[in-house]
């Protein structure tokens, strides 16, 4: 028995050395010594505090007996990237076990704003050797005042600033009175609108409690600058407006410098503010020695100048020559350079028969004015063009600032015409018309012209009851010899009192070029009209197009052959809605129609 105890005990002995000879003992125990740091005392202190006795706890805290005192230490590791402090105690007992130990720190370890590391350490045996591992650290914050610097600013927003603070720490602003600003623990606090100079304050702080000492900070706010803008009064174009006139900034601080831009912030300069030549809204910026400026719009109102001429009223009728007929309906439509560009205010329309009084129309307010029924007696009409001031200026008006245009004495029809027609036979024209009524008529004269526009008289045909109520037929026949070309017919009708009017011309062609022609779509509603013809020969067609007032607003010339040709006729998009009339000629032919452009 002896001599196997004896071997087994040489088996161990010789296993333990090669634990200590390999480290595999050392490191085994070590694991099971690692010392546990449950708190500081101190968490935070303020900077240059001086020396600090500081009172540790946890657990694990050991040490190994040594062959003197200064064997087997206890240590305390303070340290950070520019501080590194090592404390060691020395228990009076071996095998010193304990849950606090007390360590001084010197004052040369809190002289900078800093975080320090505390960590404790056990003793790995009686060499002095510090190979066991250390707890987990926890922080000591060493704070002092903030660093912070004064602000100059114009009043509204300030943004005041703080720096110093280590990581984890944090700021508390105060008000100039003394009171905490809640909830403000950045590094910058931002004013809303800061309108006197004033002194805040600042102080570092730490978790734990610690508070620095207040910084003082300063916020000078220089004195405010104030735009006051009078919109200038409007003009007309080509003047212009000088917005650096002072009269438009009376009211505005004293001492500003003056820019001009085209947008509110500022951006873009306005390239002439002493000669603004377009209506819009700009920007007057004003700046003060400090800096300061504030910006107001102004409104530039340039109104364009329409020259008025005489104008005219269109009349509009179911006679193809647009003529007047008794007991029949008739629209007159006002034109004039004021409602060609749509700066009417307001119409006024009046009529006249026999010459007496004019007569305000009630209700007949619009450009156009219509009447049921012509009356018998002569007829005059007027409108009162009012131009909206408001919105441009016009020259060639008025002291009165009134537009009012006449159509003059109308005489209308006595004699309504059911048709009128002229028909070849052989080397003879035979015309023929009728009458729905007549009034105070004595006849007609037949008329022929060879090319559309200087007539003669061929006949007078007599009236068959100058006032009947009843359709009368009438007939003529040209037996003229010569005929050629297009020969074209009309009939001036004549009154017992030597007045007299004119019907429509009717074409007949004897061997030159004849052609017919129409357009559509009529009414139209968009810029392109077509035109087909119809040519009994080949030939050239000058097309023109007319508006109310006699001016050409399209035209073109094209070389048609015999038969049916289709022309288009491009009108200005712009062109406005009226009544126009499309004019062709071919061959000395001449022939004109009205076109509604809705």
């Amino acid at each position: 028995m002896r001599t196997i105890f004896t071997k087994k005990f040489i088996r161990s002995l010789y296993m333990l050395l090669m634990l200590i000879v390999s480290g595999t003992f050392s490191h085994v125990y070590a694991q099971k010594s690692v010392p546990v740091l449950s708190t500081v005392d101190f968490s935070c202190v303020t900077v240059n505090r001086g020396e600090l006795t500081l009172k540790v706890t946890g657990s694990n805290f050991d040490t190994k007996a040594g062959n003197a005192k200064t064997d087997g230490r206890f240590r305390l590791n303070v340290s950070n990237a520019a501080t590194s402090l090592s404390i060691d105690v020395y228990p009076e007992a071996e095998g010193f076990t304990a849950a606090t130990a007390t360590f001084k720190i010197p004052s040369t370890a809190f002289t900078t704003i800093q975080v320090l590391s505390v960590t404790v350490q056990n003793a790995n045996g009686n060499s002095g050797n510090y190979k066991w591992e250390a707890s987990v650290p926890q922080s000591l914050f060493v704070i002092g005042p903030p660093t912070a610097q004064p602000v100059q600013s114009c009043p509204g927003q300030v943004t005041l600033s703080a720096s110093g603070a280590p990581a984890g720490a944090s700021y508390k602003w105060y008000r100039p009175d003394g009171t905490v600003i809640i909830g403000e623990t950045g590094s910058t606090y931002t004013i809303p609108n800061q309108t006197a100079s004033a002194s805040y304050y600042v102080a570092m702080t730490a978790p734990g409690g610690c508070e620095s000492t207040r910084t003082p900070v300063t916020a000078t706010v220089n004195p405010t600058a104030t735009v006051v803008i009078t919109n200038p009064a409007a003009v007309c174009s080509p003047a212009t407006v000088d917005l650096t006139a002072e009269a438009i900034k009376t009211g505005s601080t004293s001492g500003l410098t003056y820019t001009y831009f085209t947008d509110a912030t500022a951006t873009t300069a306005l390239a002439n503010p002493g000669a603004v030549a377009a209506s819009g809204t700009y920007y007057i910026k004003g700046t003060n020695s400090t800096g300061c400026s504030d910006i107001k719009p102004v409104t530039v109102t340039i109104k364009e100048t329409i020259t008025v001429t005489a104008g005219r009223i269109a009349i509009d009728t179911e006679h193809p020559e647009e003529k007047l007929e008794v007991g029949k309906p008739a629209t007159f439509t006002a034109e004039s350079e004021i409602t060609t560009n749509g700066y009417a205010a307001s119409y006024k329309w009046y009529t006249k028969n026999k010459g007496v009084d004019w007569v305000l129309q009630p209700g007949a307010s619009l450009q156009t004015f219509s009447v049921a029924s012509v009356p018998s007696e002569s007829y005059e009409v007027r409108v009162d063009i009012t131009p909206n001031q408001e919105t441009a200026c016009f020259s060639g008006l008025p002291a009165s600032g009134i537009q009012s245009i006449e159509t003059g004495v109308i005489v209308p029809l006595p004699v309504e015409i059911i048709y009128f027609t002229a028909l070849r036979q052989g080397k003879d024209v035979q015309l023929s018309w009728a009458t729905a009524s007549e009034e105070n008529n004595a006849g007609f004269e037949v008329q022929v012209s060879e090319d559309g526009r200087a007539f003669r008289a061929l006949g007078f045909v007599g009236t068959q009851n100058g006032d009947a109520q009843v359709k009368q037929s009438y007939g003529y026949t040209d037996t003229e010899n010569g005929k050629y070309g297009t020969r074209y017919y009309r009939l001036r009708q004549v009154d017992r009192d030597g007045q007299f009017a004119y019907y429509t011309a009717k074409a007949v062609s004897f061997g030159a070029v004849s052609y017919s022609i129409r357009a559509f779509p009529n009414p139209l509603e968009g810029d392109q009209v077509s035109v087909a013809v119809q040519a009994e020969a080949g030939g050239q067609l000058q097309l023109q197009v007319l508006d109310a007032m006699g001016r050409v607003v399209a035209s073109q010339a094209r070389e048609l052959g015999r038969g049916e040709s289709l022309e288009r006729v491009q009108l200005a998009p712009a062109l406005p809605k009226g009544i126009y009339f499309v004019r062709t000629e071919m061959g000395g032919v001449v022939r004109s129609f009205k076109l509604l452009k809705k």
